[in-house]
């Protein structure tokens, strides 16, 4: 069953890779609401998952009504994002520009940055069309080292892959990715990671406050700035009415260091988190409310915790992702 399954969902990604990009970018926009929509009325745990995770974020700051929109919304932009990648598989830069409403002054302070011959961490999150912000790297002549997280589907993953390296990025697998992205920014490259997830329970990761509670998060972007000195800035693609998006390429996240290696990355790890909290509260119904966040519980007697939370209380990691 898990061979067939795997085969058709890899089948999925391949049709629609070559099915996709002969209709107009409309398509997408529908088909990603439909299936969002029937995701979240199909799907009854992500959807349990997403409402407690806004009864987390929220409390009684937003009305059921409220937070049922902005989980079936967010399931839609999701759905978007995906398909995007797919309709994205023969791009040319004049169809993406027709897409992309670029900040044009935050990817001059970025060429700057990079300018500076440090590198630059690139920090991003599931947040509107993550996908079209790291394809669209290429176009304008920034081709990205993008940490991707590894898949038990071999042939989807080499899919995926592909689709998000044609304008030139390179795709680097999840395990082992701190020393490739170590040599790539002392060569003054751009190091491009998802910082919303949870730490992998195997390697280095703090806990961080997001919303309010203390959730086990990665720590690699904050640990590659301070091991290289790089340049750190976050980046998103926010959809706007009409169905573009708005692509922004910062801003640079000021941090300095001390010294004092743990504390450093702990602290840094912290503003990019509350950083992007802001973000999300702006617009919660572009982030990715279906996802287990918060996992894992610091304290067993913190009742904050969403129902799917394992209960295992995980030490503080010492952040060693990025120190091989």
């Amino acid at each position: 069953m898990k061979r067939f399954r795997y085969g058709v969902q890899t089948a999925f990604a391949r049709a629609a890779s070559a099915v996709l990009p002969c209709a107009p970018f409309a398509v997408v926009r529908v088909a990603g609401a439909v299936f969002g929509w029937l995701i979240y009325r199909l799907g009854s745990v992500p959807r349990r998952i997403a409402r407690a995770n806004l009864d987390l974020a929220f409390g009684d700051t937003k009305t059921l009504a409220e937070k049922k929109w902005i989980a079936r919304r967010s399931m839609q932009s999701i759905a978007t994002t995906i398909l995007t990648l797919f309709w994205m598989s023969r791009p040319s830069r004049k169809r993406l520009e027709r897409l992309a409403d670029l900040d044009e002054e935050s990817l001059a302070k970025l060429r700057e940055a990079i300018a500076r011959g440090k590198g630059v961490v690139l920090a991003t999150l599931h947040y509107g069309n993550w996908e079209l912000l790291a394809v669209y790297g290429g176009v304008v002549g920034l081709p990205f080292r993008i940490v991707v997280e590894e898949m038990r589907n071999a042939p989807l993953e080499a899919e995926l892959f592909r689709l998000r390296s044609v304008t030139g990025n390179q795709i680097v697998a999840q395990r082992g990715a701190a020393l490739k992205l170590l040599k790539a920014l002392r060569r003054g490259e751009v190091a491009t990671l998802l910082t919303d997830q949870n730490a992998p329970e195997g390697g280095g990761g703090d806990w961080l406050e997001f919303f309010g509670v203390p959730a086990f998060s990665n720590n690699i972007a904050a640990a590659l700035a301070v091991r290289t000195g790089a340049a750190l800035f976050s980046c998103h693609a926010t959809p706007l009415p009409g169905g573009r998006f708005r692509l922004v390429y910062g801003p640079e996240i000021p941090y300095t260091v001390t010294g004092d290696y743990e504390a450093d990355v702990r602290r840094i790890s912290q503003q990019c988190m509350t950083h992007f909290e802001e973000l999300i509260r702006e617009h919660p119904e572009f982030w990715l409310w279906g996802y287990k966040r918060w996992k894992h519980r610091r304290d067993l007697g913190d009742n904050r915790y969403p129902f799917y939370t394992s209960g295992a209380v995980l030490p503080t990691r010492k952040p060693t992702s990025a120190s091989a």
